[in-house]
């Protein structure tokens, strides 16, 4: 019993710390210029071909990354 209370607690903890980034990261980017950046961040890093002939698979999981990072900041927005 002690060890499922402890998971019921960091468990909590854990949705108290995504509630409070998602908060940040809402309030960051639904003003205008927080807009205007996102807007620009999709553009240079979304909205691009992720594998280009002769990138390596190193440079490849880069760009990935990059774009799910920033397709993650959109899905926090749009859910607020």
């Amino acid at each position: 019993m002690e060890l499922e209370d402890e998971y019921i607690e960091s468990r909590e903890e854990y949705l108290d710390k995504a509630a409070e980034i998602n908060k940040l990261i809402v309030g960051t980017f639904e003003t205008e210029l927080g807009k205007k950046c996102l807007e620009h961040l999709e553009d240079v890093f979304v909205d691009r071909q992720i594998a280009k002939p002769g990138m390596s698979e190193l440079e490849i999981g880069i760009r990935q990354g990059e774009a799910n990072v920033i397709k993650k900041i959109i899905k926090e927005v749009r859910n607020g």
